[in-house]
């Protein structure tokens, strides 16, 4: 399975080392990313658990509020996933972004090609043109599954940040930009 043109979660993760936040945000342009896992390889997750001094890095996994004391505080803990090796990180971005659609499949005319047998040509598409982000499953073969749940063909799904998304049996990850730099921060 290839996803054409992507960068792989390790050299993100290198250029991140390098340039830091501003290296992630000015090439990915804040955009979403699915984190493409290698064949038959899962993810680990890493358990991070903030100091008083430190700030709670995402929002959408964790409490807002730290211990006050300095101590750690296990109650605070969050879970970010930690990729195996040859996971690639691909932009979720159309090539015209007037219609704000962002096509998956086998086809090279999709935004996002995945060359595996269980991908459909035209598998699912990425809308974001209510100014939130939503997938749609394009009455593939074997399916599109967000956490497990199997879509169904037509209908609007919301995507949020550390969503496991399945496309046949493609496994991925949809993360947005904050969701991305805590990986790198973590990895």
């Amino acid at each position: 399975m290839t996803a054409t043109g992507k960068l792989t979660m390790t050299e993100l993760e290198a250029r991140y080392l390098s340039g830091g936040e501003r290296a992630i945000k000015d090439y990915y342009r804040k955009f979403p990313v699915l984190v493409i896992l290698p064949d038959g390889r899962g993810y680990s997750a890493v358990t991070w658990t903030p100091h008083a001094t430190e700030s709670v890095i995402n929002p959408y996994v964790a409490s807002p509020s730290t211990p006050s004391s300095g101590e750690i505080d296990p109650a605070h803990s969050v879970e970010i996933p930690k990729f195996p090796p040859g996971a690639v990180v691909a932009p979720i971005t159309g090539s015209n972004l007037k219609q704000f659609l962002v096509g998956v499949g086998r086809l090279c005319t999709n935004d996002i090609q995945l060359q595996h047998k269980s991908v459909s040509r035209n598998h699912a598409r990425f809308d974001f043109s209510t100014g939130r982000c939503v997938i749609e499953d394009l009455n593939s073969k074997n399916g599109t599954h967000v956490d497990g749940l199997h879509l169904l063909p037509g209908r609007h799904y919301l995507m949020t940040p550390y969503r496991e998304v399945r496309f046949g049996e493609v496994q991925t990850m949809f993360l947005d930009c904050q969701a991305l730099l805590d990986v790198c921060q973590l990895s």
